[in-house]
């Protein structure tokens, strides 16, 4: 038994084998959430330590029952790591590459000429048509990939045949666009629309469903919500209890938007057509953690959530379902970083992982047998940031990585350590490093970790972005 692991090589695969490819049109359904933690979800929250902080006062139900029941009918993932932000995890879902390779650390503002996602890189859309002409794509709802000198027709630039949704969030700097009127594209051509958006992207899903009924596809529902603009949705699209308390601001609002996003999910999986349903494997996944002023508890004195390398800010729901998955009713322990969305809708479409994978290592095992054997030894996450351009000096540049147990976060602009056990400590509230509690399991994984960033990775990394 490893007393620790190793962080110089992945685990043995010994459970590699490819998911049975369906005999006609596989498909995939793929589902992002927009700053959903762990804590929002009902399947997540019940009994977690991060539902309500010890000595707050109990908060707003958590309604997810949606979500739920298709986490019960498939495989709920625990240890799922994305980036601290929107753009970054997009960006290693479509290319399976973390973003020291793809240049994009930190959400993509255009007014700060920031570069968006660029047109050579192998994106999945393109990777199924490059071996399956005959696949489908559509992404549908916020994009947030495109930069400084991107068109409208980015999404279909790299690889997508349909796009229908906005570049970016709802409000803010795009004041002019709510959640119930907004300005978009559709392929290329400018639209504004008067509907709920959360309802806009599963119509739009639903319509691609039905267009493509009788070819392979690859469907990305990217909803806005729960990102803000927080506000109160639609009354049929939340309980009454929901709808009766009115909230407009603060957790109770961002509850409120996923519960009503929960009930769209819901609607659009049951839209999967019967004699599809056998070859349709339906993936949901959040793009990062809930924002911190909307978290259990409220803001804290502490930077936590959304934006930073804590597990607020990285751990995220996933749940698959449908078809591929085995023993379904059960949680998934083993590590997951969003790059391996990748390989494993590749392994699902195709009948095997890519040959040539990058940072994505597939989880088809984990969906096969619940004792498949972990397929990672650790998952990796970073935020950077250039003053401009994508191209000036760094003024933010951070990096996690994790095992089952340990997790190092370094701030290399700081130049600051901290290291937790996740497994004594999973709130990460006492840094070994400074409480002198270092056993020999933990001087052990420090020293793996030390070599990891002095090693290939850590040195790739540094002449990516230098």
């Amino acid at each position: 038994m490893v007393r620790t692991f190793s962080f110089l090589f992945f685990w043995a695969l010994l459970t590699r084998g490819a998911l049975a490819l369906p005999e006609d049109h596989p498909r995939v359904l793929l589902i992002i959430l927009d700053d959903v933690g762990v804590d929002a979800l009902g399947c997540y929250a019940a009994g977690s330590e991060e539902s309500e902080p010890a000595g707050e006062p109990e908060g707003p139900t958590v309604r997810t029952p949606e979500m739920d029941r298709l986490a019960a009918q498939g495989v709920r993932f625990d240890s799922v790591w994305s980036c601290p932000a929107c753009s970054p995890t997009r960006a290693t879902i479509l290319t399976g590459h973390y973003g020291f390779r793809t240049g994009i650390g930190s959400v993509i503002l255009p007014r700060n000429q920031d570069p968006g996602l660029a047109a050579h890189h192998r994106t999945l859309p393109r990777h199924l048509a490059s071996a399956l002409p005959a696949v489908k794509s559509a992404m549908l709802g916020k994009w947030h990939l495109s930069g400084h000198g991107d068109g409208p027709d980015h999404p279909r630039e790299l690889g997508f045949d349909h796009f229908r949704g906005t570049s970016g969030n709802l409000g803010g700097v795009n004041a002019h666009s709510t959640y119930f009127e907004f300005e978009g594209t559709q392929d290329g051509e400018p639209e504004r629309r008067a509907v709920y958006a959360t309802t806009a992207v599963t119509d739009d899903a639903i319509a691609a469903m039905e267009r493509w009924e009788d070819s392979p596809w690859l469907i990305v529902a990217s909803y806005h919500a729960a990102h803000e603009p927080l506000h109160r949705p639609p009354a049929d699209l939340v309980s009454e209890a929901t709808a009766k308390e009115a909230a407009t601001a603060g957790r109770p609002a961002f509850l409120a938007m996923v519960e009503a996003m929960d009930h769209e999910i819901g609607r659009l999986v049951r839209a999967i057509p019967e004699e599809s349903s056998a070859n349709t494997l339906v993936l949901i996944v959040g793009d990062n953690g809930t924002e911190s002023a909307v978290s259990p508890g409220g803001r804290s004195s502490r930077a936590s959530g959304k934006g930073t390398l804590l597990e607020s800010g990285l751990r995220v729901p996933m749940i698959a379902m449908g078809a591929g998955v085995a023993q379904p009713g059960r949680s998934c322990t083993h590590l997951v970083n969003t790059t391996d969305l990748f390989s494993t809708v590749t392994e699902w479409m195709l009948g095997a992982a890519p040959a040539a994978p990058g940072d994505s290592v597939s989880f088809a095992p984990y969906l096969r047998a619940a004792d498949a054997a972990p397929q990672r030894a650790w998952v990796f996450a970073e935020r950077f940031e250039r003053t401009s351009n994508g191209r000036a000096s760094m003024t933010i540049d951070r990096v996690a990585v994790r095992g089952p147990r340990f997790k190092l976060i370094e701030d290399r602009a700081k130049g600051t350590l901290r290291f937790f056990d996740l497994a004594s400590d999973p709130n990460e509230r006492v840094n070994l490093l400074r409480a002198g509690k270092m056993d020999a399991d933990a001087i052990e994984a420090m020293a793996a970790f030390t070599v990891f960033f002095a090693g290939p990775f850590g040195a790739e990394r540094r002449r990516a972005l230098q």
